[in-house]
């Protein structure tokens, strides 16, 4: 048998073959653990990898690849963990959408976590309609999970109007050590490995990033006001907001809502082509419907040239103040502009009836 090793063969975090990029997996893993050392069995394809307790008889292998591929699987789960997964205890997911599910359990399997060292446990709440083998009989069939990762369905009593999910939430999880340190390795160089994708590989990460934590606004109109993410931890909003600088969109972020917000069409529209809820498939419809509806309006966005362009276009003459601030979220964009060209005479002012306070046309 070989001899074990430390941590000191191919002491960088990356590897880059046949034009792909690989993490190297020894290098995500501490020297030691509790003050005992984790040491490497090196093989042909993969790692055994051990942690050394002072009074183990015998030790228990973490069998690991060498690398993982740094693709859209990987990059995906990365973004759901990112945004759903725990960080001070054994790595789990939490969320009520089999796609999202079945993508953590790729993520999982790439950090050689087979299948049948992940648990499920599903939690159903108490307003639920469903009983416990309809639930269960829900994930096996909607997912990759077998029944032997069905650990428990449980009742979670709550208050208030809370929203009933009525086939329950899962939280899969492994229990395993060894695997909540590489999680751990992976979290903690999360910035940096950020800082090697390329556009294309960002938008991966931000679609399960947005699967977990994103949402969309719809306005009374029809049309989607608003695409938001969510999290109370500033260092996490502000590398969303980043990424999404990255790639040309604008974003508001509201530190007193711990979220992020994206308004505007052409904002918008960005997220629409890169099909950012594409693993969260209620919010993807949501998303596309919204959409259409905002196209249908025809203003494409509020900049001067476009509403006075609009406005010559329509065969009623006139765009009513409601209908601008229902495509846009903050009312302080439009009226301004609007009270802008109002003042230079480009437009006049018409007194509406009913709940539409005025209308606008050319002067």
């Amino acid at each position: 048998m070989k001899e074990l090793l430390k941590r000191d063969f191919e002491n960088k975090l990356f590897i880059e073959r046949n034009r792909k990029l690989f993490l190297n997996v020894p290098y995500l893993f501490p020297d030691n653990y509790k003050n005992c050392p984790i040491m490497f069995l090196p093989t042909s394809k993969k790692i055994k990898v051990f942690y050394r307790r002072k009074h183990a008889v015998r030790l228990k292998p973490f069998n690991v690849r060498k690398y993982i591929n740094v693709d859209s699987d990987f990059l995906v789960g990365l973004g759901i963990y990112f945004a759903e997964g725990s960080r001070n205890r054994k790595p789990k997911i939490t969320n009520s959408e089999p796609k999202v599910i079945n993508q953590a359990i790729k993520f999982f399997e790439q950090l050689s976590l087979n299948l049948s060292l992940l648990r499920a446990s599903i939690q159903l709440h108490e307003r639920s309609d469903k009983s416990f083998e309809e639930v269960k009989e829900f994930w096996l069939s909607k997912t990759n999970l077998t029944k032997d990762n069905i650990v428990t369905v449980r009742i979670k009593k709550s208050t208030g109007n809370a929203k009933v999910k009525k086939y329950g939430v899962v939280h899969l999880e492994s229990t395993f050590l060894m695997s909540q340190i590489l999680v751990k390795g992976i979290l903690d160089n999360l910035y940096i490995i950020i800082g090697y994708l390329t556009d294309e590989q960002i938008i991966y990460f931000l679609q399960g990033a947005f699967a977990g934590e994103g949402y969309v606004n719809i306005c009374k109109s029809g049309s989607v006001n608003t695409i938001q993410y969510t999290t109370t931890n500033t260092k996490e909003r502000r590398l969303i907001k980043s990424l999404l600088i990255r790639l040309g969109i604008k974003v508001h972020e509201n530190s007193s809502r711990g979220n992020l917000q994206i308004t505007g069409y052409f904002n918008i529209k960005k997220l629409v082509d890169a099909d950012i809820f594409e693993y969260h498939p209620w919010r993807r419809k949501r998303l596309s419907d919204g959409f259409r509806n905002l196209e249908k309006n025809n203003i494409p966005g509020l900049t001067r040239f476009r509403i006075l362009n609009v406005l010559s276009r329509n065969p009623k003459s006139y765009i009513s103040t409601t209908q601008m601030k229902n495509l846009f979220c903050f009312s302080r964009g439009p009226a301004k502009t609007l009270k802008g060209l109002y003042l230079e005479g480009k437009i006049k002012r018409i007194k509406g009836s009913g709940k539409i306070p005025h209308k606008w046309s050319l002067s």
